[in-house]
């Protein structure tokens, strides 16, 4: 929520308990069908229609749904908040509604926090459409990153949208990614697509047990990953794959790291009671331990790049730092 739609606690409240009932009761559903009055939306979901009326018009002003003379359907802002989480808006929902439990017993709602081998499916079935929600982030980051060189290592690449974005920005960059063997599907199926599939490279396996090759690339990218792990693996990440870089090359961090604002500071504390659901050993770091997590590495030069502007997830941000010659 931009700082122009910053509501009191009273609003708050009240907005956040009409919202999430009329996703529970179907509401959210039935808009993005296809545009009802709210008479018939009342008869569809067996509702009294007066109350029903109200609902909609607060759905309105918060851009979740939209009027279109007597009709109602789906809002711009509950479009973008279907396409950008994986799984749908229904399994997000599945996991707010863990959380008085998970206040009573701190136990998530899912299994991210398995071995390699048992995380490798559960990546498999998202990193898909985690591609498609950060491309827009990632296209608008690539020409911002100044001295990106030629060979870009992605550690824990995914689908591997961030590294092929710089690929598509600047035709003599050589991306390899690094991921288990089933997530590099993805990632060289994304390259062919977007025909990149020369220009790639593949590492397979664990980032915490490859070996590394000191000074073998330019750029090192680390897009959301660091925050699936607790800050000691994480510094111990960093420091294992800042090697790998050439003398003067980039470390270029990509997480929930935008801060100063309230909206930023919402959207990161949201984000990080969100992964919170689902992993007990996962944090969303914050921008100042990213920063000691870099000194430690060896590396200099931070710059922080603000990507909130450009992502609905509005906590997105980069580190780029670089190592010392």
């Amino acid at each position: 929520m931009s700082d122009e739609l910053r509501i009191t606690p009273e609003q708050f409240f009240g907005s956040a308990t009409a919202l999430s009932t009329a996703h529970r009761i179907g509401l959210t559903h039935v808009l993005s069908t296809a545009p009802a009055s709210a008479a018939a939306l009342a008869r569809r979901l067996d509702l009294a229609e007066r109350p029903l009326q109200l609902v909609l018009e607060l759905m309105v002003s918060f851009d979740l749904a939209i009027e279109q003379g007597s009709l109602y359907a789906a809002g711009p802002a509950l479009l973008r908040l279907q396409n950008s989480i994986p799984g749908g808006l229904l399994k997000d929902a599945q996991l707010w509604a863990h959380l008085p439990q998970w206040l009573t017993d701190d136990e998530p709602l899912t299994g991210i926090d398995c071995g390699s081998l048992q995380r490798e499916p559960l990546y498999v079935g998202i990193v898909g459409e985690l591609g498609r929600a950060f491309t827009s982030a990632a296209r608008a980051l690539a020409p911002r990153l100044r001295r990106v060189g030629h060979e870009v290592l992605d550690v824990g690449c995914g689908s591997g949208v961030w590294s092929l974005a710089l690929a598509e920005h600047d035709p003599n960059v050589h991306v390899t990614g690094l991921d288990f063997e089933a997530v590099l599907a993805v990632f060289t199926e994304r390259a062919r697509a977007l025909g990149l599939d020369n220009r790639i490279a593949t590492l397979t396996g664990d980032a915490h047990e490859l070996s590394v090759v000191p000074g073998s690339y330019d750029t090192v990218l680390f897009a959301n990953v660091l925050r699936l792990e607790p800050a000691e693996r994480a510094k111990a990440l960093l420091r294992r794959w800042a090697q790998a870089l050439r003398p003067g090359g980039a470390m270029v961090i990509i997480d929930a790291l935008a801060a100063g604002t309230p909206a930023a500071e919402r959207a990161r504390t949201l984000y990080a009671l969100h992964l919170a659901l689902r992993s007990a050993r996962a944090t969303v770091h914050t921008p100042g331990a990213i920063l000691r997590f870099i000194d430690e590495a060896g590396l200099k030069e931070p710059e922080t790049i603000d990507l909130s502007d450009v992502s609905e997830l509005g906590a997105l941000g980069a580190i780029v730092a670089r190592r010392r010659a």
